[in-house]
């Protein structure tokens, strides 16, 4: 029998009324997309109205944004839902869902602020236990309302999020690990026929919570693509490297692409859809697609750093939608940028409402680093996914765009209170500067450092007219008043670990990029420490004082990234230091921008310095 073939219409052709009028039919007899928003998760908000990033206008900007264009009327607004204890049991232990549901109550008031700094980058008031109960339960509700067939897709706007929160551990502004708990209820609902879960995390920080609960199942898949800078970027450590690809039966079922530095943007995550997501996907087969949406990758976030738009992200989950019959639910992580927030969530719903093309286009290459990750990547898991074998062609990867000095610094932006920057900070190691950090800490200052008669440092405050300096920031004591070593200044605010802990890294990174150079694997970190204890030579923590901190300056002047790095983080400790001085004294805190602006003076000063001394 002759095979019948369909016929096509002439190419430029526009479709009959007929035919115009039976799709808008079939899409109006499909399911509707879901929306969550409940303004009680606004109560969550830092004690006595402090300025912090994870704030309660994320979810109203994005709410407005909607309403202004229309979405809540072609869509099912379903009412926030508080979890049920027995489902966050599923991910988190008894004590810590004990904690969260107390944190509300009145004889908590006294020790509120107390608990929440025993954890990483956490506030706590008394909305703080609704708020992420309902964040939880309605990521729970979407998705039951999806695979029931009463929805096709949803987002949840949630807060506060989720994905860094562990079994036992707030951390990273997450109380519980909403997308984790609506994943275990998917899967424990046998009725429901939920076999297998795709979970992609596009946040630009590494879901170190999400992994960790699924490191060894096999039913969810976990992919996660975000910043790494080495392991510095938060939450730092090498959770997020790509050769952490899962344990015992849930190995391959765990991928992490993670970048080298920011300004990785829309043509650079389509790369790894391309080349890494979307060819497992497709092997995977899931029954659900669970999206962490994080959108502090965006253009002007002021703390990913990179530079994705809302039509970037629209195709990325366009992409998506190809999978498990389109079934996917969205669960608001970070992003801080109110204005990219509202506009790459809009360009999202509007994407699962299929009503109309994002207007964009997806301009230029990616960068030479995301064929790097994405090789490396492949290679780790093609025992895997036999598939990931293949090479790519030598025309794809010649396509790059270079990157510049300022992607190559270790700009390890982290989960803290810090404004967008207005302008990128200059990023200068003058001869001066190296000598010493004394002129980036003076403009902030009009203190000098005296001994008590117990030998601790005293602070003498020194009244001015110059209405932007700080008052109260000591400074560290040296012979030259005006400038002081490296190590001195280290030593002086308490950051000798912290460097300690950036030294290891660094070598470790580069100890694991000469491994891979070679075709060796890399060392993991735990086996690097334990490599570290049994040299024979004298361990760091024995090692004097003094000499450790000459060791760290030595090291920070010894490579043009690790100064950069740590300059910035400078700016970031001095910045905190004033606002909490600022805030203590009634005082407005002083923005980011203006900061900086005060800092780059300072800098520009030594670059004249140094003219002068040459």
């Amino acid at each position: 029998m002759e095979e019948r073939r369909q016929s096509r219409p002439p190419a430029g052709s526009k479709p009959s009324p007929a035919t115009m009028a039976s799709q808008e039919d079939l899409r109006s007899r499909r399911p509707p997309v879901g929306l969550v928003y409940d303004d009680r998760m606004c109560r969550h908000s830092t004690p006595d109205g402090e300025l912090h990033p994870e704030c309660p206008d994320r979810i109203r900007s994005i709410w407005t944004k909607l309403k202004f264009e229309g979405i809540p009327q072609r869509c099912v607004v379903l009412n926030g839902k508080e979890a049920e204890d027995e489902h966050l049991a599923s991910v988190h232990t008894k004590r810590h869902i004990k904690l969260i549901k107390g944190i509300s109550n009145k004889e908590f008031d006294s020790r509120r602020d107390r608990v929440a700094s025993k954890f990483n980058s956490i506030y706590l008031n008394k909305g703080s236990s609704e708020a992420a109960y309902l964040a939880a339960g309605s990521v729970v509700e979407v998705c039951k309302s999806v695979v029931e067939g009463q929805l096709r897709s949803g987002f949840a706007i949630v807060r506060p999020p989720g994905h860094h929160a562990e079994a036992n551990e707030a951390m990273g502004f997450c109380l519980f690990n909403n997308i984790a708990v609506a994943a275990n209820f998917l899967l424990d609902k046998h009725q429901l026929g939920i076999k297998k879960i795709l979970i992609v995390d596009w946040d630009v920080h590494h879901g170190n919570g999400t992994q960790k609960m699924f490191y060894k199942d096999p039913r969810v898949l976990f992919f996660s693509v975000h910043r790494y800078d080495s392991g510095t970027f938060y939450p730092a450590g090498d959770d997020g490297a790509y050769f952490m690809i899962g344990e015992g039966p849930g190995a391959g079922y765990n991928i992490n692409v993670p970048w080298e530095h920011g300004q990785c943007g829309d043509a650079d995550y389509n790369a790894i859809w391309d080349h890494v997501l979307l060819p497992i996907a497709k092997a995977y087969n899931p029954d659900i697609i669970l999206i962490s949406a994080g959108f502090d990758a965006a253009i002007g976030d002021p703390l990913g750093g990179c530079c994705i738009t809302p039509y970037g992200y629209s195709l990325l989950l366009m992409k998506l939608m190809d999978f498990a019959q389109g079934k996917i639910v969205m669960a608001l992580e970070g992003g801080y940028n109110l204005t990219s927030l509202a506009n790459s969530v809009f360009a999202c719903v509007r994407t699962l409402l299929e009503e109309k093309t994002i207007n964009g286009s997806l301009r230029g290459h990616p960068f030479k680093s995301t064929w790097r990750v994405i090789q490396q990547v492949r290679q780790r898991l093609k025992s895997f996914w036999p598939f990931l074998a293949a090479e790519i062609p030598q025309e794809l990867l010649a396509c790059t765009r270079k990157e510049t000095q300022t992607q190559l610094i270790y700009n390890s932006t982290s989960d803290s209170n810090v404004e967008k920057e207005e302008q990128t900070p200059s990023q200068v190691c003058s001869a001066n500067m190296v000598e010493g950090v004394g002129d980036v800490v003076q403009p902030f200052s009009n203190s000098s450092v005296d001994k008590d008669k117990h030998g601790e440092a005293k602070t003498t405050e020194h009244k001015t007219n110059d209405q932007d300096s700080f008052e109260g920031y000591p400074v560290p004591e040296a012979s030259d008043s005006k400038k002081f070593s490296m190590a001195e200044y280290i030593r002086s605010i308490g950051l000798e670990d912290y460097f300690m802990e950036a030294v290891k890294r660094h070598v470790h990174g580069k100890i694991n990029k000469k491994l891979i150079e070679r075709g060796s694997n890399p060392i993991e970190w735990n086996d690097f420490l334990k490599h570290l204890k049994e040299e024979k030579r004298p361990p760091i923590e024995a090692i004097s004082q003094e000499s450790r901190m000459t060791q760290i300056a030595n090291f920070i002047k010894s490579d043009k990234n690790v100064s950069d790095f740590f300059f910035k983080s400078v700016r970031q400790h001095v910045y905190q230091k004033i606002n909490g001085k600022r805030k203590k004294k009634g005082n407005d805190p002083i923005s980011w921008a203006k900061f900086n602006e005060i800092a780059d003076d300072a800098l520009s000063k030594n670059i004249a310095d140094d003219a002068a001394d040459n």
